[in-house]
């Protein structure tokens, strides 16, 4: 059976397309590899006018599958569960704000603006959303309480966001 991936970090990506079997035993070691690399020689430098800072007032990205709130993020990905709207709010620091990584702070922060969307049981509930999101491979736990978008949810958002562009 034949596999095909796509994953990009950063500026490093990598593409494979064979066989299942070199697949499941070596791809994993070149991702870490991959990682590694990535962390060694850090995210790409800017290029044009000054970086965007990561704080409240940060302006959307020209960059990203899509731009706006956590709420557009929780429309267009067809929210309807705390879980849902962790992505959604993961979503929109990875695609607008360019965070690589967030925390749970982070991430209900962002829940919270989705007024919409968001439930006050949400936030009482964040750390298991979290963690099953993290065992269902949909968000990577990159250190303790530290966390980013797995690179299949990543890619599969990235389709879907840029079909509602």
């Amino acid at each position: 059976m034949t596999s095909k991936i796509r994953i990009k970090i950063g500026d490093i990506e990598l593409e494979y397309e064979g066989e299942e079997d070199f697949f499941k035993k070596e791809f994993p070691g070149i991702l870490t590899a991959t990682w590694k690399l990535y962390r060694e020689i850090g995210p790409p430098k800017p290029t044009g006018p000054a970086a965007p800072a990561n704080g409240p007032n940060v302006q959307p990205s020209s960059q990203g599958p899509v731009g706006g709130t956590t709420a557009t993020f929780a429309a267009h990905l067809g929210c309807k569960t705390g879980p849902d709207l962790v992505l959604a709010a993961g979503a929109r620091l990875t695609f607008v704000l360019n965070k690589e990584t967030f925390d749970k702070k982070e991430l209900l922060r962002e829940m919270q603006s989705a007024s919409s969307y968001y439930r006050k049981t949400y936030g009482s509930n964040l750390g298991a959303y979290v963690g099953r999101l993290v065992k269902k491979q949909k968000l990577v736990e990159r250190a303790k309480g530290t966390y980013a978008l797995h690179a299949g949810t990543r890619s599969e958002m990235e389709g879907t966001l840029a079909t509602q562009r």
